[in-house]
C-alpha cells in the first residue's frame, strides 16, 4: 500500500491541531500507541496503554491491532468504532458514529478499506468484505457486501459506479 503524504504546513500547525482538534491527537496518541505497546519495556506498555485508554474517553473505539494507513482523517469529535482484524488504506476520511466491524456469516471477518474512501456520517461497514479504492459511502450507509474501486455506496447496498467519487471530501477535515 503505497501512501502519499498530505501536505504538512509546519510544526506550528501541527501544534495548534493537536492542541484544539481532539480528534487528532486521538490519532496522534493512537499512532504512538501502535508502537510503544509493541515494546519489550513492561513499563513503557503500561503507560501508553494507559495514555490510550484514557484518550478513549471521547468515544474512539479502535483497536491497537487495526492495520490504517497513513493520512486517517475524523470529521468532527464523535464516536468511530473500528475492530481489531480490519484493514483501512491510505487517506481516508471517516464522519462520526461510523462502525466497522466483525461480520459472521463465514466466521468471525473484519472489512478491508482500499485508500481515498470517504466513509459518511452514520455508516456501517461489516463483514469480510472489500472495500477498493476511490469510494464515496454516503452516509447512513450499510455495506456489507464488496465495493468496487470508483463507486458511490448509498443506503442499503445501493452501489453506482462514478470515477474518483471520493475525491471532494478527502481533504476537508481540520
Amino acid at each position: 500500500m503505497k501512501c502519499e503524504d498530505r501536505t504538512f504546513k509546519g510544526l506550528l500547525d501541527y501544534i495548534k491541531k493537536i492542541f484544539l482538534y481532539p480528534e487528532i491527537k486521538y490519532l496522534v496518541i493512537f499512532r504512538k500507541a501502535q508502537i510503544k505497546c509493541k515494546s519489550k519495556n513492561p513499563i513503557t506498555r503500561a503507560i501508553w496503554s494507559l495514555k490510550w485508554l484514557n484518550a478513549r474517553k471521547n468515544g474512539y473505539q479502535i483497536s491497537l491491532d487495526a492495520k490504517i494507513g497513513k493520512g486517517l482523517c475524523f470529521l468532527h469529535d464523535g464516536v468511530r468504532i473500528v475492530v481489531s482484524a480490519a484493514e483501512i488504506g491510505c487517506n481516508c476520511t471517516m464522519g462520526v458514529n461510523c462502525v466497522i466491524g466483525y461480520g459472521h456469516k463465514n466466521g468471525y471477518n473484519a472489512p478491508r478499506i482500499g485508500d481515498r474512501v470517504y466513509i459518511g456520517h452514520n455508516s456501517s461497514i461489516v463483514g469480510g468484505i472489500t472495500v477498493g479504492d476511490d469510494v464515496l459511502i454516503a452516509p447512513g450507509a450499510f455495506v456489507n457486501r464488496d465495493v468496487p474501486s470508483g463507486s458511490i455506496v448509498i443506503g442499503n447496498n445501493e452501489i453506482k459506479p462514478k470515477e474518483r467519487a471520493s475525491l471532494p471530501y478527502l481533504n476537508i477535515g481540520p
